[in-house]
């Protein structure tokens, strides 16, 4: 006999969380990839999910860095090749405001005339708001630096949001930055 949603959450969730560094919301989003997997092939019966609480995502305020913060990070010189390029990006983000899923998505056609465009993937499909952001000549320095170094002809050379997150984190504490971010 198959074990109930919570047992399986709760096994998955400890065996994850033993394994990796992920998170709550990532997990709770797999749990819900699951439920679509077992509906895909048909809804069962009984419904495993039906008495089960899908578990939410939590998201915290944000926090932001001060300007002068921001100008630590991006002066400092203490890193590997490979985390200054991902400083960069991080600093991009932090002018432009853009979340990481979206700029995954950037191409070189997203930037017109010192303006960043482009629809925010969370919210494209229900409103279909175009964010069109001006572009500081910092920012506009990090794109001439990456121009035509991504494979994928993105704007900016990323690597795996996991692993961009804990290169954040280890750019910042090499900036001195120990807070959460």
């Amino acid at each position: 006999m198959l074990n109930s949603p919570e047992k399986i959450y709760a096994e998955y969730k400890q065996g994850v969380a033993f394994k990796s560094s992920i998170g709550s919301n990532a997990i709770a989003t797999r749990f819900r990839q699951l439920r679509a997997l077992v509906y895909f092939g048909g809804k069962p019966y009984p419904n495993p999910f039906e008495q089960f609480k899908m578990p939410q995502e939590v998201y915290a305020d944000p926090t932001f860095l001060t300007p002068e913060e921001r100008e630590r990070v991006a002066a400092c010189d203490t890193l590997t090749t490979a985390k200054q390029v991902q400083r960069d990006i991080f600093i991009f983000q932090c002018y432009t405001g853009c979340r990481i899923s979206d700029m995954y998505k950037l191409t070189p056609r997203n930037i017109k005339d010192g303006w960043l465009i482009y629809s925010p993937q969370k919210t494209q499909h229900n409103t279909g708001i175009v964010v069109e952001v001006p572009l500081s000549p910092a920012a506009l320095s990090i794109i001439e630096r990456y121009k035509g170094v991504d494979l994928k002809n993105r704007l900016l050379p990323f690597i795996s949001d996991i692993k961009y997150n804990v290169a954040i984190r280890s750019i910042l504490k090499a900036a001195g930055i120990d807070r959460p971010v």
